[in-house]
């Protein structure tokens, strides 16, 4: 039981994660991104974000260069966002990555640097699923979320 509360615990972080990321890939300016891409890699500008392009370049099925330029931008994110975990939420975090599943040294745990990569490749697989087969949103739009953490207060939301 307490395993399963823990396991809970953290899968509410990741889906948090998700959602920042996401507003973030929404928010990004598509001409910004056109100026990242590589040489001869064209973005269709007819999307109305990053997000909505993405979303469509997945679910094409096709691992174009411009994919991969996508997953690269994310992937950044992904360590951008797990870089201002707390030592304690990186490493429960790490406990339900692919990471510790393969981890086999007798150290409790990898160095800080292995951990917050391991934590990136997963929130970017749950970024992936989340643009393959949106679940996260509709279950906040359902007010399952009733605290809004406020400078560490957390307070009770009236709908």
């Amino acid at each position: 039981m307490f395993e399963e509360r823990v396991r809970i615990i953290i899968q509410e972080k990741f889906e948090e994660l998700v959602d920042t990321a996401i507003d973030e890939l929404k928010a990004l300016n598509m001409e910004d991104v056109q100026n990242r891409l590589e040489e001869g890699c064209k973005l269709d500008t007819h999307f109305e974000n990053f997000w909505a392009a993405f979303v469509e370049e997945l679910q094409q099925g096709a691992e174009s260069m411009l994919y991969h330029t996508f997953i690269e931008l994310i992937d950044d994110m992904c360590l951008q966002l797990i870089q201002e975990l707390s030592i304690t939420e990186l490493k429960l975090m790490w406990l339900t990555s692919d990471g510790c599943l393969s981890w086999e040294e007798p150290a409790e745990f990898p160095e800080i640097e292995q951990m917050a990569r391991d934590v990136s490749d997963e929130l970017l697989s749950w970024i992936e699923q989340e643009a393959e087969e949106p679940e996260f949103a509709s279950e906040e739009d359902e007010g399952e979320n009733n605290f809004d953490l406020h400078e560490g207060e957390p307070k009770y939301l009236h709908h």
